[in-house]
């Protein structure tokens, strides 16, 4: 908001006085006792309804309505007006405040429009002392920066917009964890179904399937509570802990396919492709804030309607301002694509671990009912180790950064040597010591598996859904003020 006229009425040293501003800068000099501070005290009351100077350590008991006005007149004269222009608007807006209610104050515009540019007033960014400008100028470079905040009495805005800067990462991060988990979730099915990626049509011909097998009928939407309904149990039903050899026979066909030499060969090979992109960034957290910058200097294209720079105030050639604004622009969009192409290869990776990691989740509690004490744990090795690799490539580009494996280490993520005998051994104890099923058996005990696989997914989707809610609030309550300070 700027300035455009300044008139006082019995106003502390000054009688009677009319200044035409225009929203230009307005210096005020004479002589001590001439009324100079009469003119900014005037602003401050006109804005917040007090006078900082009357207030605070070594004031006393001063009160404003004593020392507010000239000394020959009383409270029912002295008042103060003035005319101010508001961003977006070129029609004058006028604000008189009385001594005799400070309060208060008219207007001939709505106070809707008025009162967010008073409330912001009382911060007292308007008002420096002679001390406070001195503590400025006087201070190291070093503290240049803190002394600035204080001077413009940013601290708490500087400590509000930090609370908010650590929700939305803590929201961000939250938000993180619940899409891996839905994407391992995911990676079960597509395990137990034999597809590579999440394809609810297929998902749904392959319940159908063995519902036909069952004598039931066909289902045309997919979720938990219909993957088995209406279907009648086989007479002999296997505990949900028992062994089921077509489930074991599954999987280890399934970790065969994946967990092959070509395939890590061609893993480690993304990684490192993936690795050395980062590596070409010259300033991570630069790339790290290209989405904020992008959108500040998007904001700030769309704010400009003058001569001036929408976020310092000062005077510049507006096609100047545009074009040095696009290409800012431009250099950061260059930094989005580079982030795009980063997580794009990332995701890829991570497809292939779900896949694998969804296979050995369906494994591994067969094989515990099997008793291979030792297959078991290798299993659960096997399994921590892939999600080591997922957890890394899940978070931060500077982890991923420090984190280049050498060909072996990486491929002990997706293969080992005891592999084959680990999976030969399991055939082999599945097929002794599990009886022989009926295909509607078989059927029935695939279809509880994949309910079960189902209601995690269904349930982390919630999850997920409530974290997104609640790191795009976050993220535009941060949006929001980050634009309302630099109004």
């Amino acid at each position: 908001m700027k300035l455009h006229e300044l008139e006082l009425n019995e106003f502390r040293g000054i009688k009677s006085i009319l200044l035409t501003i225009a929203g230009e800068n307005l210096v005020i000099w004479g002589e001590n006792g001439t009324g100079k501070s009469a003119i900014v005290d005037a602003i401050d009351f006109l804005l917040t309804g007090n006078i900082s100077r009357l207030t605070g350590e070594g004031t006393g008991n001063i009160e404003l309505v004593n020392y507010g006005p000239h000394i020959d007149s009383d409270p029912d004269n002295a008042w103060v007006r003035g005319k101010f222009v508001f961003p977006g608007d070129s029609t004058p807006i006028e604000i008189i405040r009385r001594m005799n209610n400070p309060k208060k104050y008219e207007t001939n515009s709505t106070k809707n429009k008025v009162n967010p540019y008073l409330n912001f007033a009382k911060q007292g960014q308007h008002m420096l002392t002679r001390g406070e400008i001195l503590n400025y100028i006087t201070c190291t470079p070093g503290d240049r920066s803190k002394r600035l905040g204080a001077l413009l009495k940013m601290n708490d805005i500087t400590r509000i917009r930090s609370h908010f800067v650590t929700i939305s990462n803590e929201y961000r991060g939250e938000y993180t964890n619940k899409k891996g988990n839905n994407e391992r979730f995911k990676g079960d099915i597509e395990s137990l179904v034999g597809i590579g990626t999440y394809d609810e049509s297929k998902i749904i011909e392959f319940v159908n399937s063995h519902r036909h097998i069952i004598d039931g009928s066909e289902i045309s939407e997919l979720n938990s509570t219909i993957v088995q309904s209406d279907l009648i149990p086989p007479s002999t039903i296997t505990s949900p802990d028992s062994v089921k050899p077509e489930i074991i026979t599954s999987r280890l066909g399934a970790l065969t396919t994946l967990a092959t030499e070509e395939k890590a060969e061609k893993l480690y090979n993304s990684y490192n492709q993936l690795v050395e992109e980062i590596a070409e960034i010259s300033d991570i957290v630069k790339f790290q804030q290209t989405t904020t910058q992008l959108n500040f200097y998007t904001l700030g294209l769309t704010l400009i309607e003058s001569n001036r720079c929408p976020f310092c105030d000062l005077k510049y050639d507006s096609t100047e301002l545009s074009s040095h604004l696009k290409q800012k622009i431009s250099s950061v969009e260059t930094y989005k694509k580079k982030l795009e192409s980063i997580r794009e290869k990332s995701h890829v990776i991570l497809a292939e671990l779900y896949n694998l990691r969804g296979s050995l989740s369906n494994l591994i509690p067969q094989v515990q009912g099997l008793n291979l004490d030792e297959e078991h744990s290798y299993l659960k090795d096997w399994a921590e180790q892939i999600d080591q690799l997922i957890k890394i490539l899940e978070s931060d580009v500077r982890v991923i950064l420090k984190k280049k494996f050498p060909k072996d280490k990486f491929n002990q993520f997706l293969i080992h040597k005891k592999s084959i005998d680990t999976f030969e051994k399991i055939s082999s104890e599945s097929s002794k010591l599990s009886p022989k099923k009926s295909p509607q058996q078989e059927s029935w005990d695939i279809l509880t598996i994949l309910k079960v696989h189902m209601t995690n997914l269904e349930q982390s989707k919630t999850e997920l859904d409530r974290s997104e809610t609640k790191m795009k609030r976050a993220q535009a309550l941060l949006t929001s003020f980050e634009k309302k300070k630099r109004c």
